[in-house]
């Protein structure tokens, strides 16, 4: 099974979230929340008593960075409870989560999100740009030649899905803008070096599958509009119940709310039957 894992959290948050989402479905297969902080708990500690009975969600205890690794291998471990294991893990290579996948108690495959493989190319090489050791009479990398290499990137991850060795072969460039080649030892080895690192075994079965996770946005998006970054749900149970209500619209659409009222016995009204 291929996922993708989102989060939306910040370093000084007491809240947070991660999704497993399947990169064909683009459903939400399972999720789970993190919480640093339970007010009922916070104040009968501040008065030197114990909290009354309630339904507590205070569930970290550790910064707000490590969230997201957390809750990531967390989803992943407890997937063999439901009979299911997740075979790929989709993500930025330089996020925690998917250097800390590895704890996971099975074998896990991880892919480079596409995007973001494109941007960390970019970023190569506005950093070769930027060096100034180049001698008399060596081309330097201008920000055109910069965006004919990331499109010529984009184009080879999307032309050769699924095709290592055509991905392999399409990396090297025919024709340069204005029809001019770069000169230059040193550039040529900075430029060899780079593109020896993308075209190796290692790399290109990251990217052999041009993988993506956009659909982690609309999550993003529906999240954001039941938890408003400019109001604390945090302290309870309330923020968890709209991170599932985001959830359950990601997979059923509006629809959702509906059902839930049926279920309940609740007859919806007629503004809610329209959405």
């Amino acid at each position: 099974m291929e996922i993708n894992k989102i989060n939306q959290s910040i370093n000084d948050s007491l809240t947070g979230h991660g999704a497993i989402m399947g990169s064909k479905t683009k459903k939400v297969l399972d999720y789970s929340c993190a919480n640093k902080l339970c007010r009922i708990c916070e104040g009968a500690r501040s008065k030197g008593k114990d909290p009354i009975y309630h339904d507590c969600r205070q569930n970290h205890k550790g910064s707000s960075k490590s969230m997201e690794p957390e809750v990531g291998v967390r989803l992943f471990n407890d997937a063999p409870n439901y009979g299911v294991k997740y075979s790929v893990f989709i993500g930025d290579d330089g996020s925690s989560t998917i250097a800390k996948i590895h704890e996971v108690s099975y074998n896990v495959e991880k892919w480079s999100h596409s995007s973001h493989a494109t941007r960390t190319l970019v970023s190569h090489l506005h950093k070769i740009k930027s060096e100034k050791n180049n001698l008399p009479g060596e081309s330097v990398l201008s920000q055109k030649v910069i965006d004919y290499f990331q499109k010529c990137f984009s184009y080879c991850l999307t032309q050769n899905k699924g095709d290592p060795e055509k991905m392999r072969k399409h990396f090297f460039h025919k024709d340069l803008p204005n029809g001019k080649d770069l000169k230059g030892e040193h550039l040529k080895k900075n430029l060899t070096s780079l593109f020896t690192i993308y075209s190796s075994d290692i790399v290109i079965k990251k990217l052999v599958e041009n993988a993506s996770s956009q659909s982690n946005e609309s999550l993003h998006s529906t999240v954001g509009s039941k938890v408003p970054k400019i109001r604390f749900y945090g302290g309870s149970e309330t923020a968890d119940q709209r991170i599932a209500a985001a959830v359950a619209q990601t997979n059923l659409g509006k629809q959702y709310l509906v059902d839930t009222l049926h279920c309940a016995d609740i007859e919806p009204g007629q503004i809610t039957e329209q959405e």
